[in-house]
């Protein structure tokens, strides 16, 4: 068996330096795999990034896309705006040009203003005048009216909301007093209202009365004239249209409008419509206030009459002449009177003076007896003198 020989260093050592070139390469490329994986990482990264960034792009792209084309429509509505403009100054200078105008325009409608507000004041002087008339105007054609409707009328109380007063028992004491339809010839609707007397009578009969003047619901009824009693005094407000009493109720219809509605007083109210009523004074009426008128014009020229201007102008007459004897009477009364009066004055004064002068002469005496007053001479003259009368007592004046 052959033996083994011991390895020669020299064949060793290329062997071993080859073995630390493997070594060192073997690390180089571990290192390297690393750095590899490491790069393909950081590529991985970057590649995300890169597609990132290109998504990125394509949103911007897309946006910068939408802003061109809303930098178009800016660009159309700037070109509109512009051309707006273009028109908008045009139409201000035209307004320019209005307003210009409209001020002059103005100054003229001042100038014409001043003119117009004399002109009103002129024409509002005119429509009052105006209007006075028409109220003139108005009222003759009311009084017109009311005299036709008085002539056309034997005298009637209608109510305002229809129907007339009427009686069927006008001569009767305690007849009935209701409403009826209106019409002008039916004599039970013929009245007659007297101003004077406040009477208000049936042109073919008595008169209407209230025995109850002063009670609320009290019958209304036919009753002979007596214009003393106050159930026959009444008084009529064309305004109101009431027809009040002498106890202060008005005459009052339970329905104006319904026929056979009876007549009662009732507490007076203007919004009640069965007391509102127009009276007309009508043609009998009036006929009887000429009448009358007539009676006294005659009464006035009939000498005859104790009524008559000549019986008036006398008994003037005779009260001037009783007037002047009074006078002439009074006259030599008092005559007398201050000649009696003057002559007892002129008596008492004269007496009067007449004791002063005494007085004044006892005091003068008496001075030259005692000088120094009180002694016993002076209160001797004193006791005998004779009493003195007080300054005044004869003209009555002593207190």
């Amino acid at each position: 068996m052959p033996s083994l020989a011991a390895p020669r260093l020299p064949t060793l050592r290329p062997r071993l330096r080859l073995l630390g070139v493997f070594c060192a390469l073997f690390c180089w490329l571990s290192g390297l795999q690393g750095a590899r994986a490491q790069s393909e990482d950081e590529v991985a990264r970057i590649y995300a990034r890169l597609r990132g960034g290109q998504a990125a792009a394509e949103a911007l792209e897309t946006s910068l896309a939408d802003l061109g084309s809303r930098l178009g429509l800016a660009e159309e509505a700037f070109h509109n705006v512009s051309h707006r403009e273009i028109l908008t100054q045009s139409e201000l200078a035209n307004v320019t040009e209005i307003t210009t105008n409209n001020r002059k325009a103005l100054s003229d409608i001042g100038v014409g203003t001043g003119d117009l507000n004399v002109a009103m004041k002129n024409l509002g002087i005119n429509v009052e005048a105006s209007e006075a008339e028409a109220e003139d105007a108005d009222a003759a054609s009311g009084t017109a009216a009311d005299m036709a409707a008085q002539v056309n009328n034997m005298g009637e109380f209608k109510g305002r909301a229809g129907g007339c007063l009427e009686s069927p028992a006008a001569t009767v004491n305690g007849g009935k007093v209701q409403m009826w339809g209106c019409l002008k010839a039916k004599e039970t609707q013929q009245w007659v209202f007297n101003v004077l007397s406040h009477s208000i009578k049936h042109m073919h009969g008595i008169c209407l009365a209230a025995p109850e003047p002063g009670t609320t619901g009290s019958e209304v009824l036919m009753w002979a004239c007596n214009s003393s009693l106050t159930s026959q005094q009444w008084d009529y407000n064309k305004t109101s249209g009431l027809v009040r009493n002498a106890g202060g109720l008005c005459l009052s219809a339970q329905s104006q409008s319904t026929e056979g509605s009876p007549m009662s007083l009732q507490t007076c109210d203007s919004a009640a419509s069965g007391q509102l009523w127009n009276v007309i004074v009508g043609g009998a009426g009036l006929r009887m206030k000429l009448d009358a008128l007539n009676k006294k014009l005659w009464d006035l020229q009939d000498t005859e009459s104790s009524g008559s201007l000549d019986s008036m102008e006398n008994e003037v007459a005779e009260l001037e002449k009783k007037t002047d004897d009074l006078e002439a009477l009074l006259g030599n009364k008092s005559r007398q009177v201050l000649v009696k009066r003057l002559r007892r004055g002129g008596d008492l004064l004269r007496n009067a003076v007449r004791h002063l002068g005494e007085a004044a002469t006892f005091v003068e005496a008496e001075d030259e007896t005692n000088p120094c007053f009180g002694g016993r001479g002076a209160q001797s003259q004193a006791a005998s003198r004779p009493p003195t009368p007080s300054l005044g007592s004869d003209l009555g004046l002593d207190v």
